[in-house]
């Protein structure tokens, strides 16, 4: 058995793993914009099987925590109809799990009816309608998150950012893991990627901005680990109660409100 300073940190990230695809890279032009907003792989169902659920917790071997000791809100995998189990890449956080399907111009004005943005339950790889956000240069505080949230301080490690729609133009995205700033890359619609090596120990703050001086966004806090094993803890958006608390680093205050993690800085 390995010593206790040795054991990896991992990360419950469920609906992630429901979620990844491996599309090409936007090139960032109008038509291009259009072909990632319909591509097929941008809606690709996950495979058939059972999922583990995301709970954007981060807990450790001694930690793990089972599937039916999950958060209440996002473990109820079989959704009760005619709700859908929503778990796209541009599903905003606090909506992930169950919640309304869509048709065409039944959302809201701001976005619109994905036809494979949901399925009928975490098990399930067939694609079901869901209302996501319309493209943005900004991010509401819940609606971002990143993935992987843990890592090993002074290693190379690539996050990604989902939970929008990445507006295309002119100018570009920024991504920071701290202070460290660094230009995305554009998988699809709605996720972007960066590379980091956290030069120290500690919880880094990750956020993401559009380059015209938009307000970054929070995504998420990522764990460059010495080797000491954390409590667990829960991510920005997701759910969280009086015996998991939510992770924060500064300038981020964050703390469990209504069961949802929520920051300010």
């Amino acid at each position: 058995m390995r010593a206790p300073h040795l054991i990896p940190v991992l990360i419950v990230f469920l609906l992630a793993a429901c979620d990844e695809r491996h599309v090409s890279t936007d090139t960032g032009s109008a038509a291009a914009d259009q072909r990632a907003d319909t591509s097929p792989a941008d809606q690709q169902a996950p495979a058939d099987g059972p999922q583990k659920l995301d709970t954007g917790v981060v807990v450790t071997d001694a930690q793990a925590i089972p599937d039916k000791a999950a958060p209440a809100d996002i473990s109820t995998c079989n959704c009760k109809a005619p709700q859908v189990w929503r778990r796209g890449a541009c599903v905003p956080t606090e909506k992930l799990g169950c919640g309304p399907t869509c048709t065409k111009g039944s959302c809201a004005k701001n976005e619109k009816c994905d036809p494979c943005a949901a399925a009928p339950s975490c098990s399930a790889s067939s694609c079901r309608p869901a209302c996501v956000p319309n493209m943005a240069m900004g991010f509401a505080g819940g609606s971002l998150r990143v993935s992987p949230t843990q890592g090993v301080a002074g290693k190379v490690v690539t996050l990604n950012v989902s939970g929008g729609a990445f507006y295309i133009g002119a100018m570009f995205w920024l991504m920071n893991l701290g202070t460290i700033q660094n230009n995305v890359k554009h998988v699809g619609t709605c996720t972007v990627t960066a590379t980091f090596v956290p030069p120290k120990p500690g919880l880094y703050p990750v956020t993401v901005r559009y380059a015209n001086g938009s307000t970054p966004a929070l995504a998420g806090f990522y764990l460059a680990s010495g080797g000491s094993i954390p409590p667990a803890t829960a991510q920005p958006g997701y759910p969280c109660s009086a015996s998991l608390k939510c992770a924060q680093a500064k300038p981020y205050s964050c703390s469990c409100v209504k069961g949802r993690c929520k920051c300010t800085k």
